[in-house]
């Protein structure tokens, strides 16, 4: 079984379709399955055709066993079990084959000793050895198993643990009792449920007891502070003050801190300090008296330590330390005068004087700079006749200063300027590197008249269209006699809106002639709409927009023209969508043009106030209070929402998580944070089935039910997952103690004192064999005594095998 198959010595016999036959000894493939022991058959393919050869698949017979890979465990404490997890054993079978399991052994072993020990294995009757390392067992934790006579102390007392017992926990699961040998560490000076840490070979554990109030009905101070005498003006100071607080159980507490007090050192003179401590206020009496300044210094200089000659000093920023005659100090920030001189470069000294008292600052003078010129005066001559040199007769410059302050220069600049060309000049003036410029006024020769000396081209017009000087000459004349033909640099001005004779002014260089001309009137007969306006297209409730349109007038003579002002709208109305004509009126002509009307819609929403509410925890509900949203419509309005809104969201798990606000298919998404709930206590809702045990007995936690309180308000049932922590080793009410998720609560179930019996034969494996009677008087007395001889060692031997304390995990 488990083996390959072994073609060797086959031959196959191939059958063709014309009769013959052909002998093959490879080629082929085999399919088999040699697992279990019997008749197998495998199956011979050979180009698609198969056949199969029926074989005898014997038994492997098992020879030895050995241990291939140790168990992960192969330390113990004595007493405990042995743990095969991770144990691999070698089948050595008698065909030279090997199998490795994992499990289907049995063990046997002792661990009551501590060193190294044998584990014997045995697997279908073959065995082998395993060792192992047992060690000592060592205490892993300690609880209070008996509760200390008082539970119950007043703030500032001493623990008392008369009658306090502790189970200790070792690390094989055994328990053992002691009742002295600890040290106890805790607080009483707060009120409410206060915590002892008791200690025991290095391992704590805590109980809980009531710490309670003792009453305060007065106070009084003790000892006065250390100082009893204050400056006008000042705080009071404390240090040093000692109150006596006076309880209604006749004791006293001195302390030196935790209360307020109240007073007024405004006036000199006497003056109470009002000191409360918990309700409850005394009065002290304090001496006030009047301060006296001494001395003056610039604690802070001021913002700016530098000037320019000539400028004003700043303060800025300065700060006045005043020293007074009792040691105390003040700062000030204004109040005080300086006398001063910055019109000269170096040090200079500012004198400060604040209520009769001075002192001195040392600053900086810098010299000033020049920043720019400008021209304050005009030459005399300001207009040049073209070819001229330029006269600064008359001119003045003001020279600015980074001081802000100014000079007027007569000379001393040097002047640049061109005038070859007629019109407007600018002459550069520059002074010490700085430049301005002053445009003047370059002459031509004095043109006296102008004449049309050539008419346009074009002579008659219809009325409203414009003047055509294509063609025309002028002819100038100067006061000199000579004369110019010019083509072009003159302007028009006429009137073609009349028919009729019309004259045109023409004007060159300040003179006037004039042009007569015919104007024929236009008449027109037909309007259309040559260029539709740019926008096309409307939303629902918007205005019409004409931008971009331009009519084309049709007149009688044959003549077009072009208009983008100048019509009438018509009545229309964009309160619905759909298809939607435009009348328009130009001249008593109508024209209609057919735009598109579409329905408003919901661009997108977005949110443009956050809720008051940010952070969650997990569990819990949104809260949309305080967010606003913004609606754009797709015509430009908008608009500001604060409810109407759809929330998504899961707060189920702690961390970053998106609400998705909602709004006419539109979303939006707010972050928010979700922070993991906390369970704060756990409540027995429940009790469990059975509350009542015999001593030694294992608690039974089946129908307890336990409520989970978390700090989001939610609840949870859960009947698994707790542990408990018991002591059924003496009878009584005995508390059973219910821990989950860290939070502890407990109640009390009744253990009653076991019934001592002889142990039978077969009910333990430490047994005691009783005598069995006799016929006569004394072996009757004698059977009488070793009865209860064993009943005695039957409930030794009961409770040396019964745990003391027991913890139990569901």
């Amino acid at each position: 079984e488990g083996t390959e198959f072994d073609d060797t010595g086959m031959e196959l016999t191939l059958y063709y379709d014309n009769g013959t036959t052909e002998t093959v000894t490879t080629g082929w493939t085999t399919e088999y399955d040699f697992s279990k022991v019997g008749k197998a058959n495998v199956t011979i393919t050979y180009k698609g055709f198969t056949t199969t050869l029926g074989v005898n698949v014997i038994a492997k017979s098992l020879t030895s066993i050995s241990v291939s890979k140790n168990p992960a465990k192969m330390e113990y404490i004595e007493g405990t079990q042995f743990d095969d997890t991770g144990m691999e054993l070698t089948l050595h079978y008698n065909n030279g084959t090997t199998e490795t399991v994992t499990d289907g052994w049995t063990t046997d072993y002792d661990f009551s000793k501590v060193g190294k020990t044998n584990v014997t294995i045995t697997y279908k009757g073959f065995t082998t050895t395993l060792e192992v390392n047992v060690i000592a067992k060592s205490l892993v934790s300690i609880s209070v198993s008996k509760n200390p006579n008082k539970m119950e102390y007043i703030e500032g007392t001493e623990f008392d643990d008369t009658g306090m017992e502790l189970t200790l926990h070792y690390n094989n699961g055994t328990t053992e009792t002691v009742m002295t040998g600890w040290t106890t560490d805790y607080d009483f000076s707060k009120v409410g449920k206060a915590n002892v840490t008791i200690t025991y070979q290095g391992f704590t554990t805590t109980l809980e007891v009531d710490v309670i109030a003792k009453s305060l009905v007065s106070i009084s101070v003790s000892k006065n502070p250390n100082k009893m005498e204050y400056i006008e003006g000042t705080e009071f100071d404390d240090a040093g003050m000692e109150l006596t607080l006076h309880y209604d159980n006749g004791t006293t507490e001195t302390v030196t801190t935790g209360w307020t007090t109240e007073y007024d050192f405004s006036k000199v003179g006497k003056a109470n300090v009002t000191i409360t401590y918990k309700g409850f206020t005394t009065t002290l009496e304090v001496n006030v008296i009047a301060k006296s300044l001494t001395s003056i210094s610039v604690s802070k200089n001021p913002t700016k330590m530098e000037y320019i000659e000539g400028t004003e000093f700043d303060d800025t920023g300065m700060e006045l330390t005043l020293l007074y005659n009792n040691g105390t100090t003040e700062t000030v920030t204004d109040g005080w005068t300086v006398d001063y001189d910055f019109s000269k470069v170096g040090k200079a000294n500012v004198t400060i004087t604040y209520q009769g008292f001075t002192t001195t600052l040392e600053v900086d003078v810098i010299a000033k700079s020049l920043t720019s010129i400008s021209i304050s005066k005009n030459p005399t001559k300001m207009e040049y006749i073209e070819g001229m040199e330029f006269d600064d007769t008359g001119m003045e410059l003001t020279l600015y200063y980074d001081n802000g302050t100014t000079e007027t220069v007569t000379d001393g600049w040097t002047a640049e300027y061109d005038f070859s060309n007629v019109g407007k000049a600018h002459v550069t003036i520059t002074y010490k590197g700085f430049t301005t410029t002053l445009e003047v006024n370059v002459i031509a020769k004095s043109l006296v008249s102008i004449s049309v000396s050539k008419n346009p081209t074009k002579m008659e017009y219809i009325e409203g269209t414009e003047f055509d000087d294509a063609g025309m000459e002028l002819t100038l004349h100067y006061d000199n006699g000579t004369t110019e033909i010019v083509t072009t640099g003159w302007t028009t001005e006429y009137d073609f809106s009349k028919v009729g004779k019309a004259n045109v002014t023409i004007t060159y260089q300040g003179f006037t002639t004039t042009l007569e001309v015919n104007v024929v009137a236009k008449s027109l007969t037909s309007i259309s709409i040559s260029k539709n306006p740019t926008k096309m297209e409307y939303i629902e409730g918007t205005e019409f927009d004409d931008a971009g349109m331009e009519l084309t007038l049709l007149y009688d003579n044959g003549t077009t023209e072009t208009v983008t002002t100048g019509w009438e709208i018509g009545e229309y109305d964009f309160s619905t969508h759909g298809k939607t004509e435009i009348t328009v009126n130009y001249g008593g002509f109508t024209v209609t043009l057919e735009v598109t009307v579409l329905a408003k819609g919901i661009e997108r929403i977005e949110i443009t106030r956050r809720p008051d509410k940010t952070e969650y925890v997990e569990g819990t509900e949104f809260d949309p209070k305080g967010i606003e949203i913004t609606v754009y419509y797709n015509n430009g309005m908008t608009e500001i929402l604060t409810d109407g809104m759809e929330f998504a969201y899961n707060f189920d798990v702690a961390g970053e998580s998106e609400v998705t606000v909602s709004y006419q298919g539109y979303d939006a998404v707010l972050t928010v944070n979700v922070i993991a709930k906390t369970l704060t206590r756990i409540e027995i809702t429940k009790m469990p089935e059975k509350t009542e045990y015999t001593e030694n007995g294992e608690f039974d936690g089946s129908g307890m039910e336990i409520t989970l309180y978390y700090d989001n308000g939610t609840t949870e049932t859960v009947t698994e997952g707790w542990t408990a922590e018991y002591d059924f080793s003496v009878s009584g009410q005995r508390e059973v103690k219910v821990s989950y998720g860290g939070v502890e609560t407990g109640f009390t179930v009744t253990v009653k004192a076991a019934s001592h019996q002889p142990v039978k034969p077969g009910e333990d494996d430490e047994k005691v064999d009783c005598p069995q009677t006799g016929d006569d008087d004394l072996s009757f007395v004698l059977m009488l005594v070793m009865l209860s001889l064993c009943g005695m060692l039957a409930l030794i031997v009961s409770r040396k095998k019964a745990g003391l304390t027991k913890t139990r995990k569901n």
